[in-house]
């Protein structure tokens, strides 16, 4: 077996697999932290814009002066038509919601709900009423 020299320079292939083994670790902990991150915010930003439409409903009563709700089932491109002055997202995907998941009833028009899936990777559903939104905290 050849001697090595004392001026080669290199790493040796016990080195080069204990730092893959390292970088695989932190690769393993660290994905699936950036993945609830990412899935948490989508969640939030959901959750915030069914909040800003919960708040234009009870504008557009007081502003209007109409004293009643929006009437009948709506999807997000109804709501967009009905709360003209607000300003939501353009599209339900722009409000982090699966699209087609939105749904408005009103009882009467004395009363509303809504409700939409998030377009995190759990698909949560979100539920609106005058009372608030729910869930009100994140769910892993």
């Amino acid at each position: 077996m050849p001697k090595r020299k004392e001026s080669q320079e290199g790493f040796t292939l016990i080195e080069l697999m204990v730092v893959t083994a390292l970088v695989g670790i932190l690769a393993g902990i660290a994905i699936p932290y950036y993945l609830d991150l990412k899935d948490k915010t989508s969640w939030m930003a959901a959750r915030e814009n069914l909040d800003v439409i919960r708040a234009a409903l009870a504008a557009y009563v007081a502003k209007e002066g109409v004293n009643l709700y929006p009437l009948g089932p709506l999807d997000y491109s109804g709501m967009k038509e009905a709360l003209t002055k607000a300003d939501l997202p353009a599209t339900e995907e722009d409000a982090q919601l699966r699209t087609g998941t939105f749904r408005y009833t009103s009882v009467g028009g004395f009363a509303f709900s809504f409700s939409a899936n998030c377009a995190n990777r759990g698909s949560d559903l979100l539920t609106a009423s005058q009372a608030g939104v729910r869930p009100f905290y994140y769910e892993d």
